[in-house]
Formats: C-alpha cells, sequence, structure tokens
C-alpha cells in the first residue's frame, strides 16, 4: 500500500540500529575481514572461526573500516579447494 514502509525500504543503518536482535546480530557477524596478502588457508581459518561467519571481505590490511576491495564467500573457499 501506498505509503508503508517495507522491509525493501529500510536502510542498512537503520536494519545496523533498530534492526531485531537476534537476525541483527548474525548479519553483523556473518563476516569478517582479511588482507589483500591473505591466502585461501588463512581466509578459510578466519570464516571458520565462527558459526556465524560464512563470508570474508578483503579490505588494504584486513581492516573493517577500510574501502573494501573484494568479497571471498565459504562456497568460493570450498570449490578453490576441491581436488
Amino acid at each position: 500500500m501506498k505509503g508503508e514502509t517495507t522491509v525493501l525500504d529500510t536502510t542498512l543503518q537503520q536494519f545496523i540500529t533498530e534492526g531485531e536482535k537476534e537476525p541483527k546480530a548474525i548479519w553483523v557477524t556473518g563476516a569478517t575481514f582479511v588482507s589483500l596478502s591473505s591466502n585461501l588457508l588463512e581466509t578459510k581459518d578466519k570464516i571458520n572461526s565462527s558459526p556465524n561467519i560464512q563470508d570474508a571481505f578483503i579490505t588494504q590490511n584486513g581492516e573493517s573500516n577500510l574501502p573494501v576491495l573484494g568479497l571471498i564467500t565459504n562456497n568460493m573457499i570450498i570449490e578453490n579447494m576441491k581436488c
């Protein structure tokens, strides 16, 4: 309906500050950060460090406050580690 706000209208900032506790916690803790010089094994270890982590954002030095240069998902690691 016109004038009604849906989840699609929610900004990420609103989601982080106003979202429901459990889904927000999973979303916020569902990723980690690695440096551009990290290898797949290091990235896999960081992803496996918590049951909620499934992705690793790549930044210049692995710090979360820097621009994201890329993304490695758990599925990408699995595919690249197959023999």
